[in-house]
C-alpha cells in the first residue's frame, strides 16, 4: 500500500514541521473540554474554539500547505470568538445575579411554579459586590404569596366581604420587595373590606395563569376563593406578549418546558413548544454577536397573534364569570409602559375593563425611586401609585 504509506509519511512530516502550533492547539482543545460543564455560559465560546482547532486538523489531514477557504473560516471564527469573549465578560460584570434558593418547582404542565407552604425562604439580588435586596418569601398551600407575619390564609382583613384576585408576573408577585410592599397587599391595606389573593409568579405570562382557572390546575375556584363577590385584576407588561409567543429573549431565562397555550372552540389547548424554536432561541441567546446585534425571535405583529393573546385572557375572564357572574374583570397596564403595543385590546371581551394609568409626574426624574436599581422591578412607591389608580377605577364603576 505505497499510497497509504506515502500519505502517512507526508502527514507526519507536516505535523513535525508545525509541532509547536499543534501542541498549542492540543493544549487549547484539552483546556476547552476540561473546564466547566459541557453546556454552560461559555458553551458557544468553547464551540467556536473547537471549530477553530478543527480547521487546522482538516488542513493537516488534507495535507494542505495553504487553503484560503480555511483561512476565511478561521478569520470568521476568530471574529466570533472575540465577540463571545466580550459577551461572557459582559454577562459576568453587567448582569444582576439572583439567588432564589428553593423557591420554585418544575412542573410538567406549567413549566415551573412557586413551591407551596414556604416559610420565609430567601431571595437575594446582587450587583457585583452590592446587595440590592435580601427578601424573604412565604406561600400558602396553593403557592400563593402571603405575608411572613400573616395568619395562614394570608390576609390582613379580619372580616373580609369581597375578594380581590391579582394575577400576573413578578410585578404582581413583588420580586425584590417585602410582601407588604406588593400592590395586592397595599390594596388590602387601603381596602380592608377586600381579601387580596396574590397569584403572581415571576416569569409567568397569561398563558400559564389561564391554567389556574382550568380544571387541569384549578386553583382559582369556589373552594379556594370563598368570598362570593369581588374582582380580578390582571396586570400586563409588554414582555407577556413574548412569553405567550415564546420569543428567544424569553427563553434566555425561562424554563424550556414553558407551555404553548391557545384557545380553540372555547377550550384551552396546551402543547409543548416547537423544538426548532427552542434550539434557535438557545443559539441566538448563546452567541454574543447575535445578542449584541439584538438578533431575536419576536412575536409577530399580526391579527392572528393578537387574537390568540386576547383569547387567552378572555378564557380566564369567562371562567371567572362562571364562578362569579357579577364580578368585574380588570386589566391594568402597569404604569411606566406608555406607548407599548396594545393592539390585542381590540379583541378582548367588551365586558373586560382595561385601564392604563400614566406614569407618575416625577417618574422620569426619579426612576430609582420607582424601580429597584439594576433590576427594573417596581418599588413600593410605584406600587402604591398603581393602587391609588386602581381604587380610582373602582370608584368610577
Amino acid at each position: 500500500m505505497p499510497f497509504i504509506k506515502a500519505y502517512f509519511k507526508n502527514l507526519a512530516d507536516l505535523l513535525k514541521s508545525k509541532r509547536v502550533l499543534n501542541i498549542l492547539l492540543l493544549i487549547l482543545l484539552l483546556v476547552t473540554f476540561l473546564t466547566g460543564k459541557i453546556y454552560d455560559d461559555n458553551f458557544f465560546l468553547k464551540f467556536f474554539l473547537v471549530l477553530f482547532v478543527l480547521t487546522f486538523v482538516i488542513q493537516n489531514l488534507l495535507l494542505l500547505k495553504k487553503s484560503y477557504l480555511l483561512y476565511i473560516c478561521r478569520l470568521i471564527l476568530f471574529f466570533l470568538i472575540g465577540f463571545q469573549i466580550v459577551w461572557v465578560i459582559r454577562l459576568k460584570t453587567e448582569t444582576m445575579e439572583k439567588k432564589f434558593g428553593l423557591l420554585r418547582l418544575e412542573d410538567n404542565l406549567l413549566g415551573d411554579r412557586l413551591r407551596p407552604n414556604m416559610q420565609g425562604e430567601g431571595m437575594i439580588g446582587l450587583w457585583g459586590n452590592e446587595t440590592l435586596y435580601h427578601i424573604l418569601f412565604s406561600t400558602d398551600s396553593l403557592g400563593r404569596r402571603i405575608s411572613e407575619d400573616s395568619i395562614p390564609t394570608g390576609t390582613l382583613s379580619e372580616n373580609p366581604k369581597k375578594h380581590a384576585i391579582f394575577y400576573g408576573c413578578s410585578f404582581t408577585f413583588g420580586e425584590g420587595i417585602a410582601y407588604s410592599s406588593t400592590f395586592p397587599a397595599l390594596f388590602e391595606q387601603q381596602r380592608p373590606d377586600f381579601k387580596s389573593y396574590n397569584y403572581g409568579v415571576d416569569g409567568w405570562g397569561p398563558h400559564q395563569t389561564a391554567l389556574l382557572f382550568d380544571k387541569r390546575v384549578n386553583t382559582i375556584n369556589r373552594s379556594t376563593i370563598k368570598e362570593p363577590e369581588g374582582f380580578v385584576l390582571y396586570t400586563f407588561i409588554p414582555d407577556h406578549l413574548e412569553r405567550v409567543f415564546g420569543g428567544s429573549n424569553y427563553f434566555a431565562w425561562a424554563p424550556l418546558t414553558s407551555p404553548d397555550v391557545y384557545v380553540e372552540n372555547d377550550s384551552l389547548i396546551v402543547k409543548p413548544r416547537k423544538q426548532t424554536r427552542l434550539y434557535l432561541s438557545r443559539l441566538l441567546n448563546g452567541i454574543g454577536l447575535a445578542r449584541l446585534l439584538k438578533i431575536n425571535i419576536h412575536y409577530p405583529h399580526t391579527e392572528s397573534f393578537y387574537t390568540r393573546f386576547a383569547d387567552i385572557i378572555n378564557y380566564s375572564a369567562t371562567q371567572y364569570w362562571k364562578m362569579n357572574p357579577t364580578g368585574q374583570f380588570y386589566i391594568g397596564i402597569y404604569p411606566s409602559y406608555a406607548g407599548c403595543d396594545l393592539e390585542w385590546i381590540q379583541y378582548l371581551d367588551p365586558k373586560i375593563q382595561v385601564f392604563q394609568p400614566p406614569a407618575p409626574v416625577d417618574y422620569e426624574q426619579n426612576k430609582d425611586k420607582y424601580h429597584i436599581p439594576h433590576d427594573g422591578h417596581p418599588t413600593e412607591a410605584l406600587n402604591a401609585y398603581y393602587v391609588e389608580k386602581i381604587m380610582e377605577l373602582m370608584n368610577e364603576d
